[in-house]
């Protein structure tokens, strides 16, 4: 069965009654849901995300006699409660087959801003009369047609099992006994003090600490059962499409840019520079651009380890404050044309200031730069990408060369 596995089904039906064999029917399928009636009262006090099902009766309580404009109108009224704009594609099970209804409430979830990716129309009678045992095979058949939406669906489902069967392993180090929490509190100390390399009387701290040796574990294993469990959809191909640059920015920008902003100084957090130094002056002549407009941003980027920041052992100032390891380099238009030389590393297409961008690095620029001489972070460069930065810097520094001749 293609349903998650998550809590985020809706069912939107103020007959109880008729609707108690769904309920019962998904419970035995393992899918846990939100039911509706439709009453004010009984609406989320705030739009959910995160819903990928919507059971929706057409005929709630009260819409008796109104036209089919009106009563599309009402219903999305209610539905633009539950589902937050930023909820991600979904799927409406429409209980009815009449489809001058059904185009009129998609309209109106499209001018809501929050528009049905795919619907499925069934009659509520029919699926009743044998109390919902052939639904799973219908709406199976019918989402196959949108192999999309059950790709990600069945990845949900994955980060759902990854979290259940991590939790358990976890929990299940220590026996459970009266004496289960105050244990599970100690590894998590130890935890914590194996991250910072040090004691800290910070609780908030060491909590946060443990959470990030945990996030490493749960990441091999949400892999593992990606190798193992997962499964491309029927009659789901990955197929070639040519992607626009824009496109392709924006997906990089997902993948590999953090662009909320944080209280403290992060390995990857990429800033303005401060003034246009000679450093700046010698970086932007040996990158050689051709183009005088080709140049959108002079740029440090933070390569001081993450262990190093977490730990609390970067070097200080005599007045006490943390230095950091910087680079530095040029965001640039992406089509500009550079020198291309060992010491110069590219990445892109990004999206910077709403322009097609790349970034460029002078990985011989490895300096020293204390917080007060940096700016506040644009944006961050995640994990992934920062580590292969932090990697390539150090083999360029380290390269030997050779006196081979030619």
């Amino acid at each position: 069965m293609y349903l998650t596995n998550s809590g985020r089904i809706v069912i939107i039906d103020d007959k109880l009654n008729e609707v108690l064999p769904l309920m019962v029917s998904l419970s035995k399928m393992g899918a846990p849901y939100y039911y509706f009636s439709g009453e004010e009262d009984d609406l989320p006090k705030a739009p959910m995300n995160g819903i990928r099902f919507v059971f929706l009766d057409i005929e709630l309580d009260g819409f008796g006699g109104r036209d089919e404009k009106s009563m599309a109108s009402s219903l999305v009224s209610k539905l633009s409660k539950i589902i937050s704009k930023e909820n991600g594609p979904f799927t409406v099970i429409f209980w009815t087959k009449h489809q001058e209804i059904i185009e009129n409430v998609i309209n109106y979830c499209k001018k809501a801003e929050i528009p049905p990716i795919h619907y499925v129309d069934l009659e509520k009678t029919t699926c009743a009369a044998n109390s919902y045992h052939d639904l799973p095979i219908f709406i199976n058949d019918k989402l196959k047609e949108n192999g999309a939406l059950l790709s990600l669906v069945q990845w949900e489902n994955l980060v759902h099992k990854s979290c259940s069967d991590f939790v358990h392993d976890f929990s299940s180090l220590v026996q459970v006994d009266e004496e289960w929490s105050s244990k599970i509190s100690g590894i998590l100390y130890g935890m914590a003090q194996a991250d910072l390399g040090q004691n800290t009387n910070d609780n908030d701290t060491n909590f946060k600490a443990a959470l990030r040796l945990l996030n490493q574990s749960f990441d091999d294993i949400l892999h593992k059962l990606t190798n193992n469990d997962l499964s491309c959809p029927d009659g789901f191909e990955l197929q070639y499409r040519k992607l626009e640059e824009e496109i392709k920015a924006k997906i990089n920008n997902w993948l590999f840019i953090d662009s909320n902003t944080h209280e403290s100084i992060r390995t990857g957090d990429v800033m303005k520079c401060k003034t246009e130094d000679d450093c700046v002056k010698s970086v932007k002549k040996y990158f050689n651009v051709q183009q005088a407009d080709g140049v959108l941003c002079h740029i440090d980027v933070v390569i001081t380890s993450e262990c190093d920041i977490a730990q609390k052992k970067t070097l200080k100032t005599k007045d006490n404050e943390t230095i950091h390891r910087v680079l530095k380099g040029l965001i640039l238009a992406n089509d500009t044309k550079i020198k291309k030389t060992q010491a110069i590393e590219c990445f892109g297409p990004f999206l910077y200031d709403n322009k097609i961008a790349q970034i460029c690095l002078h990985l011989g620029t490895t300096m020293l730069a204390s917080e007060s001489d940096l700016e506040v972070p644009e944006f961050r460069i995640r994990r992934a990408l920062s580590n292969e930065i932090q990697a390539k810097t150090s083999c360029y520094l380290n390269r030997v060369g050779n006196s081979i001749i030619k």
